[in-house]
Formats: structure tokens, sequence, C-alpha cells
């Protein structure tokens, strides 16, 4: 048996990279939309020598060699909030949002039941078997109260009775 002077890669997997483009897309009276791009890593090793091969350790097969790649693909993400200037943390429900299966694609989630008038802040982090991301940066948007509705004249009266009024305003 003799050994190849072929550079060969060995796949090693490791935690996901950082999210780095999450935003909100949109938003409503009690709900905000999000969306990121699944970050674009993969987790190999180039080994190109010889040498390595032979002598290498089993138990660690990686030490000697050159990281090609970064992060492992996640395979789903957490979503983090804060409100009021407050601590992040994990939204309970889903636990876990489902990473899309091909690199580089779209994943959303939309929080709902948010309290109009509070400005909500998110960060995500990645997963996988290996392990969990650093988070992200964040994403905020604050849910207005509708105010007043602008350009309108005062209510004036139409007509008045002694039980009824009937006001009209543009």
């Amino acid at each position: 048996l003799a050994w190849s002077d072929v550079s060969y890669g060995l796949l090693t997997h490791s935690k996901p990279e950082k999210v780095e483009s999450v935003k909100v897309d949109s938003f409503t009276r009690d709900s905000i939309s999000l969306s990121w791009t699944q970050p674009a890593t993969r987790g190999s090793t180039n080994c190109p020598s010889v040498e390595h091969r032979k002598n290498r350790n089993l138990l660690r097969p990686q030490d000697g060699c050159t990281t090609v790649g970064r992060g492992s693909p996640p395979t789903g993400y957490r979503v983090w909030m804060s409100t009021a200037g407050g601590p992040y943390v994990q939204i309970a429900s889903p636990a876990t949002v489902r990473a899309c299966a091909t690199v580089g694609c779209r994943s959303t989630y939309t929080a709902t039941g948010l309290d109009p008038g509070v400005e909500y802040k998110f960060k995500l982090t990645a997963l996988n078997a290996v392990g969990e991301s650093f988070l992200s940066d964040q994403a905020a948007a604050a849910l207005r109260l509708p105010g007043p509705p602008s350009n309108e004249l005062p209510p004036y009266s139409l007509e008045a009775t002694s039980n009824s009024i009937t006001l009209r305003w543009t």
C-alpha cells in the first residue's frame, strides 16, 4: 500500500457563521416580519501533505491541515427579541425556525401579538448539530399607534334635534 501525492480534503463540521443580513421586511399594528439570508459557508479542510497523511493522529485528523471554509450550514435559527432597551430573550414559539434548503436563500419569521407603541429589536443565531453562531446584528422596528388623521377639518353640525345631531367632516 503506497500513499499518493494527491491532495485530499477532510470535511469537518463546525458551528455556523453569524447571520449578517437580518432586516425588517414589514410591520403592522401588532406584528413584525423579518428576513435574512442563510450564511454561504461550508466547513472543509485541505490537507495536502503526504507526511501528514502518513503520520496523522486518527483522533484529530484536522491537525496540520489548512482551513479553506468556515462554518457548516445551519439547520435552523433562534430568534431573540428585546423591548424597551431590555435584555434579548429567545422567542419561545417556535423555539427554532427551520433553515431553508439552499445556501443563499431567504428565511423569514413573523413575530405576532406585539403591543403597539413599543420598539422591538431582533437578533438571530444560526444553529446546527455542532453548535450555535454568534448573535447577528440587530433589526428594529417601532410599532406606532395610529395618530389623528391628517388634513382633516373639524366636524360641523348639519342638523340637530332634541335627541340627535348629524355631524359632517372632511
